[in-house]
């Protein structure tokens, strides 16, 4: 699985607005990448900050994360902004949600089984507790 991740910085001078982002610009692009690309992801996600256990503010505003079955299919995004209306329509969009430049993370995704690394862990955690002498 390709991801493609998408990351709004969340900076002293920056605000972001989540209605906006979800209920229009999100269906103007994905509904651009049909149009132009002819296919959409397989997957998206939208990730907005919680509260940290520590207080800290979130890095980021909001982190989108767009799953693609085939690495042609991340070409295609990525080539959507060469598309003049497309990049003309998604550009004038994005003063109505934000001023942050948003920075993109192109990567391959796998889907991990926590219980079986926490089972493969137990084994370790032992042989370093007898290591540590604990």
């Amino acid at each position: 699985m390709f991801c493609v991740s998408i990351m709004y910085p969340n900076t002293p001078s920056s605000t972001f607005n989540l209605k906006h982002y979800l209920e229009t610009h999100m269906p103007l692009g994905i509904g651009l990448l049909e149009r132009h690309a002819g296919m959409v992801p397989q997957r998206i996600e939208v990730q907005t900050p919680g509260p940290a256990p520590d207080g800290a503010a979130a890095p980021y505003h909001c982190i989108c994360n767009l799953y693609f079955e085939h690495q042609a299919d991340v070409e295609k995004f990525a080539q959507l902004l060469q598309n003049e209306v497309a990049a003309r329509l998604l550009q004038a969009d994005w003063p109505n949600y934000t001023a942050a430049a948003p920075v993109a993370q192109f990567g391959i995704c796998r889907t991990l089984d926590a219980k079986a690394l926490a089972a493969a862990g137990q084994p370790l955690i032992e042989a370093a507790l007898r290591n540590a002498g604990t």
